[in-house]
């Protein structure tokens, strides 16, 4: 994280985006990438080229993200309705999905990511196959996920955000062939109940990762939600070929507890690993955990975000 933005963090946290000083801070990050923000009633607009990015107003901390990420949303979604022009996360929609070639459901803003070449471009995981999509948003990677494996495989898709959880739910009844079990917990390191920030969209998290991997104020509501983790997820459904795990920063604690278990199934594993930790990322220490208990491991940016892969040895090409 470089200087200047941590030192606008600070600012943010301490007066709160949305105040006089917060709308200058983030007006000024919006326009240094090339985004003009406007804040009016519920919403927060960043707006580039007469096209438009909108947000819930409680969600402005988000907005440099937006700037910073907008050619990159428009390439990942396009509206179905008028305004073409517009793409409004300010509350559940329907949107063209040009990755996957689908209309979907979305709670918030989208994952960019390519779910068959970024996730599962080099994976085995095959027909008949079973497979965990922890964090699984509004469903995009499940979809391929299910596509991968056909009827006779399996796909369990874990999203705690209520939102995504409901697009999630409607977009896996109409959009894919094999079979999914969708779960509204978060994965965690205990079975019971936490407190989780119900952001929305793809930035939706534990509270307890606030200060570590989460160094922004909250832009959602805290809510219960229930836990599961990795072995209790084993011992209910089976050993699983493949792991999608994109859990905000908490697949650290997770990873600590449950690697060798997943080494032990011979799954291949795909990670969101670019959270703040210490002075670097999340991946440092994943690639150190995973390596340990003898996983193969590397890590790629992939759309300016580094993602991690692991394979058992046996597995590898």
């Amino acid at each position: 994280m470089s200087t200047t933005r941590r030192i606008a963090l600070s600012i943010l946290n301490k007066v709160g985006s949305d105040s006089r000083i917060g709308h200058l801070v983030l007006g000024t990050a919006c326009r240094q990438r090339g985004c003009k923000l406007h804040i009016s009633g519920s919403k927060a607009t960043g707006t580039r080229d007469h096209r438009a990015v909108v947000l819930r107003r409680n969600q402005l901390i988000l907005t440099p993200h937006v700037a910073q990420d907008f050619e990159n949303i428009w390439t990942a979604v396009k509206p179905i309705d008028d305004p073409l022009t517009v793409l409004d996360f300010s509350a559940p929609s329907v949107l063209y999905h040009a990755l996957s070639n689908r209309n979907l459901h979305f709670n918030g803003l989208p994952d960019l990511i390519d779910p068959n070449a970024d996730y599962l471009g080099g994976s085995a995981l095959g027909v008949g196959d079973l497979c965990f999509d922890m964090g699984a948003n509004v469903g995009v990677v499940t979809i391929a996920l299910a596509d991968r494996v056909g009827p006779s495989g399996k796909v369990v898709a874990l999203e705690p955000d209520p939102g995504n959880a409901d697009a999630l739910a409607a977009n896996v009844s109409s959009s894919t062939v094999g079979q999914v079990t969708c779960i509204r917990s978060a994965v965690s390191t205990t079975v019971g109940v936490a407190t989780f920030v119900a952001e929305g969209g793809v930035t939706s998290h534990l509270d307890a990762l606030h200060g570590d991997t989460v160094r922004r104020e909250r832009a959602g509501a805290a809510i219960e939600c229930s836990t599961t983790t990795i072995s209790a997820l084993i011992d209910s459904f089976g050993n699983p070929a493949f792991v999608k795990i994109d859990i905000e920063g908490f697949e650290i604690p997770v990873l600590e507890l449950e690697a060798n278990r997943l080494f032990e199934c011979g799954a291949e594993l795909a990670l969101d690993t670019h959270h703040p930790f210490g002075s670097g990322f999340t991946k440092d220490r994943v690639e150190e955990i995973l390596s340990a208990v003898g996983y193969e491991v590397h890590s790629s940016l992939i759309h300016g975000a580094w993602m991690t892969w692991a394979r058992v040895p046996r597995m590898a090409s």
